[in-house]
């Protein structure tokens, strides 16, 4: 098993969460920013679209003990950039891609722990996602999404927690979620 990675990855021991955070998992969960989580039971995936809320996230993990370096190594958080890839060295993380062959399209991202005692990813259930995931939904995994430019994009406006741009490049709306920072 593994997690999926998408945008913006915040990864998290769950070893450490039980153990270092202020009230464990429950504490851990209650914390969140974000509804797009997954977890193997090993690690746990926490979702950003934006990289200033990804950055206050990690803070918000450290001022709670969690610690991300070490002698420039990760030590109990990750960061993976879907486009750019890790943040850091992180030595205790896998990252591998899968192609499901009833989507051709598609190349979905994941990470899992090394020396996992978990199954291989061989088919897309093994892969953990956020409950409101969908592969037929989700546009990051097609093998020929480019990421556009902030200067592709014109400020439109708010709905709800979620910031709204023209993309002047696609000549239609995107949605950048923000988390609850």
């Amino acid at each position: 098993m593994s997690v999926l990675l998408e945008c913006l990855s915040v990864i998290v021991k769950n070893s450490k969460i039980i153990s270092d955070f202020p009230g464990g998992m429950n504490g851990f969960m209650e914390s969140m920013p974000s509804g797009h989580h997954c977890t193997d039971g090993e690690i746990i995936r926490v979702g950003f679209m934006h990289p200033d809320d990804t950055e206050k996230y990690i803070q918000f993990l450290e001022s709670l003990g969690l610690v991300i370096l070490k002698d420039d190594k990760s030590v109990d958080i990750c960061v993976i950039d879907m486009w750019a890839g890790a943040w850091m060295d992180c030595e205790w993380l896998l990252v591998g891609d899968f192609f499901p062959e009833d989507y051709p399209n598609k190349r979905i991202l994941y990470a899992k722990l090394v020396n996992s005692k978990l199954k291989s990813v061989k088919k897309l259930e093994d892969i953990a996602v956020p409950e409101v995931w969908t592969i037929e939904r989700n546009v990051f995994s097609e093998k020929d999404f480019e990421p556009s430019m902030e200067e592709d994009h014109e400020y439109i406006g708010r709905e709800g927690n979620v910031d709204v741009y023209f993309d002047k490049k696609r000549g239609k709306k995107v949605y950048l979620g923000r988390g609850k920072l």
